[in-house]
């Protein structure tokens, strides 16, 4: 689920402006149908200050229903975001409070000097983070961000089609990220309103956004082939039914089904973006995808035993948990088959009430999906000492007969690296597409490029040209 938890969040950046005014109270509701169902419900409230800044709440909610195996499980995500601004519209601090099904994230910062500084609070622990602004790059609040919108086009000579780049802050996968976004002019509409497409880290998918010459949003649209959302004004608060996301029927599946062996061919659709590894090869629009990875070097291990924002590594409970289940394992296959057991063992409840639980979260309370599973898993390898990643992407399932949104694990081990899933075990790599790694530094470029290489895929046919029969293996 982390990349429509992600998918979402690029709501938020859109408010109401009134370019070329003074700062004046701000008081906005809008409704965002996903799939034609409510399930998105946006507020802006903004407020002049004295010496002509601003000080802006940005409310946000979102309600998602998931079906499985005869049950409908509900996912409810509210982030409420407030920023003060000066007078030029730049953020000078911020709080972001996130809430997930009552699991809550806290984040308070300041930015000055080219710097965010910042303190994410989760599960009564206080991490402290630092963003170095890029130079020229300037953090802007939503207004701020459709004024200079409104502004490119009313300066913009006749015929020019201006484009225009904006900063702005948020939460992506338990960090503070900074999310760079381009707005480009595309046309003037027959009632005079100015529209946009806008593309940014977290949403590199191209977003339709109309304004008004002043810059109030008019209405906002982002499709994904299967996932469609569009965003419109509403008179005030709204309730929200929530939207059914079900991931069993995302790419469907051409061809006969993959059994597992040694080397699986698919045909994958044009434009489509899958990642390159030591499992997965492409010639063309052939991925051929290994059952075991090649061998390989690791030219740095460090970014793989790292702690990350998700990955709480350096937990007391979590540490000894590991370390009580490693004692007396030589091997460190065994030991990483063992935790991934261990891993499927502790989580004992299998449901899909969680959008994006931390490692810790899932320790602790014990559920979750198969992103939970493989963020457990992770933490649990790299406290081992065996250098370990959370891989995206797509499994074909034989129970759907169509590829299936997934995560899991790759471990690097005696020179190569090593498939494990805790969620869905006993399906063969070489029935997996790998599309990229959710851990990393840069939570929102991560994040974004789960999206867009989702959205290559999404709603497409993917065909199994070679059946399951052993091929040999190329060093």
């Amino acid at each position: 689920m982390r990349s429509l938890a992600a998918l979402v969040l690029v709501l938020a950046v859109f408010g109401s402006a009134h370019g070329g005014d003074a700062p004046q109270v701000v008081d906005q509701w809008y409704i965002g149908d996903l799939n034609g169902q409510p399930a998105v419900s946006l507020h802006l409230l903004s407020t002049p200050t004295q010496g002509g800044g601003r000080s802006t709440l940005a409310e946000m909610a979102v309600v998602l229903r998931r079906p499985l195996g005869g049950k409908e499980f509900r996912i409810e995500i509210r982030q409420r975001q407030e920023l003060t601004e000066d007078e030029a519209g730049r953020i000078v601090r911020f709080r972001i409070d996130h809430d997930e099904n009552g699991t809550r994230t806290s984040a308070i910062g300041t930015i000055a000097d080219g710097r965010a500084l910042a303190e994410v609070a989760h599960l009564g622990r206080i991490d402290k983070q630092e963003i170095i602004i890029p130079e020229g790059v300037e953090i802007l609040g939503q207004i701020a961000g459709q004024e200079r919108m409104a502004a490119a086009v009313a300066n913009a000579k006749e015929g020019e089609k201006p484009a225009i780049g904006f900063a702005g802050v948020e939460l992506v996968s338990h960090r503070v990220a900074l999310i760079r976004s381009t707005a480009r002019f595309v046309a003037t509409e027959s009632d005079g309103n100015l529209r946009f497409t806008v593309t940014s880290d977290v949403l590199p998918v191209p977003t339709t956004a109309v304004v008004t010459r002043r810059g109030d949003l008019v209405r906002m649209a982002v499709d994904l082939t299967l996932f469609k959302i569009e965003v419109r004004r509403a008179d005030g608060p709204v309730a929200l039914l929530g939207a059914t996301i079900d991931a069993t029927g995302l790419v469907a599946s051409k061809g006969p089904s993959p059994k597992g062996g040694d080397i699986e061919r698919y045909r994958v659709p044009a434009g489509a973006t899958v990642a390159i590894d030591e499992f997965q090869s492409r010639d063309g629009d052939t991925v051929s995808v290994r059952r075991e990875a090649v061998a390989s070097e690791l030219a740095d291990a460090a970014p793989f035993l790292a702690r990350e924002p998700q990955l709480e590594i350096d937990d007391p409970q979590m540490r000894a948990w590991v370390e009580g289940i490693a004692t007396g394992q030589s091997s460190r296959a065994d030991l990483a088959e063992t935790l991934r057991l261990a891993v499927r063992s502790h989580i004992t409840a299998r449901d899909l009430n969680t959008a994006d639980g931390t490692a810790l979260d899932t320790f602790r309370n014990k559920r979750g999906d198969c992103t939970e599973h493989a963020n457990l898993l992770c933490a649990a390898l790299r406290i081992a000492g065996i250098p370990a990643r959370v891989d995206v992407g797509i499994v074909h399932s034989i129970d759907h007969g169509a590829w299936v949104g997934h995560a899991w694990v790759s471990a690097w081990i005696d020179g190569a690296w090593r498939h494990l899933d805790a969620a869905y075990p006993g399906v063969p790599r070489s029935r997996y597409l790998r599309l990229g790694s959710s851990t990393g530094h840069d939570g929102a470029k991560t994040a974004g490029a789960m999206i867009a290489a989702l959205a290559s895929l999404m709603g497409r046919e993917i065909e199994c040209v070679v059946p399951g029969d052993s091929v040999p293996r190329t060093p």
